[in-house]
């Protein structure tokens, strides 16, 4: 999906594009039309030619912006994204063709075995489809068995057909409600071939987390709990909501602020040296130097 949006940005013809702001510049003139300067303050200067200024210096800063920033946030993950699309229901049909290479990384992320990997995934597609019918379908073959044992009675098998329907219902009911997703609440267009929190519901709600499938369910809670880079910054200001409730009442003012930055700023946290920070520290005065020496 990532590289069809990255064609059709591509694909976007200047042409078109000026002519958009063509007309929105000409809508806004009007209202810069009775805009008076005073004569002495005009100042004569020959301006470069508007077209090639706006494909040079807007047009092509902004393709070149997306597609730097989709490659920088999707494409270094590529290999990931890959891995993933087997993990989804609807591709259950092409792991007996996947490429030798395929889960390789994820299994390297979450250290497990790929080939373990590849066998629980290859096992559970065989079962997934009957794991996904609903226990109405499930059990009407064996509803029809016992029902064939019955007192063949013409009231009896009545009551008792009526009884098993109810039954029947009143089971697939439990089974709809327990199991269904809540994605499906919000998205009308919710498919459970297509819906990774669907078959980690299964998996662990049929206790296969622990011990047949246990390294696909960590494969599926690995991706499941992946951060979006776009609400990094809600990340950033929960963790400041964390440290001003639990250290506003035993710290000044002085080092809780210190401890907002570094906890906003922590990737240059990284690049520093403990050693460096200790020396600084022995440095500062002598009571230092002798506690830290």
């Amino acid at each position: 999906m990532i590289e069809s949006v990255k064609s059709e940005i591509s694909k976007i013809d200047f042409e078109s594009v000026y002519d958009e702001a063509y007309l929105f510049s000409k809508k806004m003139k009007k209202q810069f039309s009775n805009l008076h300067l005073p004569e002495d303050i005009i100042v004569e200067d020959q301006l470069p030619a508007s077209r090639e200024k706006f494909r040079v210096d807007t047009y092509r800063v902004i393709i070149d912006q997306i597609l730097s920033s989709l490659n920088q946030r999707v494409s270094n993950n590529s290999n990931l994204i890959a891995d993933i699309q087997y993990l989804i229901p609807k591709n259950f049909n092409l792991i007996e063709n996947m490429p030798n290479d395929a889960l390789t990384h994820i299994a390297d992320l979450i250290n497990i075995k790929k080939e373990d990997l590849k066998m629980e995934l290859q096992n559970f597609s065989i079962i997934y489809p009957n794991l996904t019918t609903s226990v109405l379908e499930r059990t009407k073959y064996i509803y029809k068995n016992s029902t064939t044992n019955i007192n063949n009675s013409e009231k009896s098998s009545d009551e008792s057909s009526a009884e098993v329907s109810d039954g029947e219902n009143m089971i697939s009911d439990v089974f709809c409600n327990t199991n269904k997703c809540k994605l499906s609440e919000f998205d009308e267009i919710h498919s459970k071939q297509s819906c990774l929190i669907c078959v980690y519901k299964i998996l662990y709600s049929l206790n296969m987390h622990v011990s047949a499938y246990s390294n696909l369910c960590t494969a599926y809670e690995y991706f499941l709990t992946l951060s979006v880079t776009e609400v990094n910054c809600e990340r950033t200001f929960s963790k400041l909501k964390i440290i001003k409730s639990r250290l506003r009442s035993s710290l000044s003012q002085e080092n809780l602020e210190a401890l907002i930055i570094m906890s906003v700023e922590r990737q240059l946290l990284e690049d520093i040296e403990i050693s460096e920070v200790i020396e600084y520290l022995k440095n500062s005065s002598s009571l230092m130097y002798k506690m830290v020496s």
